[in-house]
């Protein structure tokens, strides 16, 4: 092998050790904090042994998650119900009077996945269309509004409203949650209170954990970002966003190939960088197709200013593009063959010997 070949070989071991690097250790932090890190919509599950008698519910707890004190989680634990079988087809928002179910949400776990965190989700849209429909015609009576509404929502089946809360589900996994995952949240809301004594065998739900490295400044704290960087194209239609972003997503991974076949400088820091900012492309580029959105987790803060949650792919793909500008900036230029100074010599006459 000439040293040309196996100096292209190391350099494609490397980059492929970069790329594999970023995006692994990208797509296994966002897994990480996805069963450590908890919102009042993203919850963490705690079962209660057969030998918790005596224990308080902040004991079964602590048992999982040491550093949570009663403090932390009193007003953010809720008790899990037993879930109900409902058809897909049944009308979501009349179950009052066809399943005799009172809820104002569910609970929810992934199908087909080790019950890692559970999903709050709301059945509150009649109430907030009561009220736009009553703010975009002032002179709508709540009766009217409400009569409108029931109509139009009383052909949302379970599966289409699962569908809307969970876009990453498909039609078969919605329908198979609406069977066997619904964990209903009644009127009063299912909590309770860390001090009161745990029942064997139930499941506690943890709705609030971060995790603080400084004090007012740094921390891990779990946030999904259907958007881009900065909340990008929020306002968008979620389908289109979707699709904008898979499609950018593609254009960079093959202009970012390109360059990798073409180093725009020479050395080893082109490669390093370009393997990060693919690496972190990736990394989120995963993400969008399973989970339709971005699994965010480090915060960085000061007082009432908040930089936004961003993960190791950012990382990545932020310090690939600084570096590869100040690489490519301050390469030297390659001079001309013609002239030490590097301009060719343009008209002159070979001196005579």
């Amino acid at each position: 092998m000439t040293a040309e070949r196996r100096h292209t070989l190391i350099r494609w071991i490397v980059t492929i050790a970069v790329v594999g690097g970023v995006a692994g250790l990208d797509l296994w932090s966002k897994r990480w904090v996805e069963g450590n890190l908890a919102t009042p919509r993203h919850l963490l599950p705690v079962t209660a042994p057969a030998s918790a008698s005596g224990m308080t519910v902040g004991d079964v707890v602590r048992t999982r998650f040491p550093d949570l004190d009663d403090g932390t989680l009193r007003g953010s634990m809720w008790r899990l119900l037993p879930q109900v079988a409902l058809d897909p087809g049944d009308p979501v928002f009349e179950l009052e009077s066809s399943r005799n179910l009172e809820a104002v949400g569910f609970f929810v776990f992934d199908p087909g996945r080790e019950k890692r965190f559970a999903r709050r989700i709301e059945r509150n849209d009649a109430w907030m269309m009561e009220r736009a429909l009553q703010r975009d015609q002032p002179g709508l009576g709540l009766q009217e509004a409400r009569r409108q509404v029931r109509e139009s929502l009383s052909r949302v089946s379970v599966a289409e409203y699962l569908k809307s809360r969970l876009p990453h589900v498909s039609d078969d996994e919605a329908a198979e949650i609406a069977r066997t995952s619904l964990h209903p949240i009644p009127p009063d809301g299912a909590g309770v209170d860390p001090s009161a004594m745990a029942a064997p065998g139930q499941t506690y739900l943890v709705g609030e954990r971060e995790i603080v490295f400084i004090p007012g400044f740094f921390d891990f704290s779990y946030a999904e970002n259907p958007a881009g960087a900065f909340s990008m194209l929020s306002e968008l239609d979620e389908g289109l966003r979707r699709a904008i972003f898979f499609t950018l997503s593609l254009v960079a991974l093959v202009a970012v190939g390109w360059l990798l076949v073409r180093p725009p400088a020479n050395g080893w820091l082109p490669i390093l960088a370009l393997g990060g900012i693919m690496g972190g492309a990736i990394g989120n580029l995963v993400d969008r197709i399973f989970l339709t959105y971005v699994v965010d987790f480090i915060h960085n803060y000061y007082r009432d200013w908040h930089w936004p949650r961003y993960n190791v792919a950012d990382i990545g793909i932020s310090v690939g593009v600084i570096l590869l500008v100040l690489v490519t900036a301050f390469a030297p230029q390659e001079k001309g063959k013609d002239a030490p100074d590097g301009k060719a010599a343009r008209g002159r006459k070979p001196s005579k010997s």
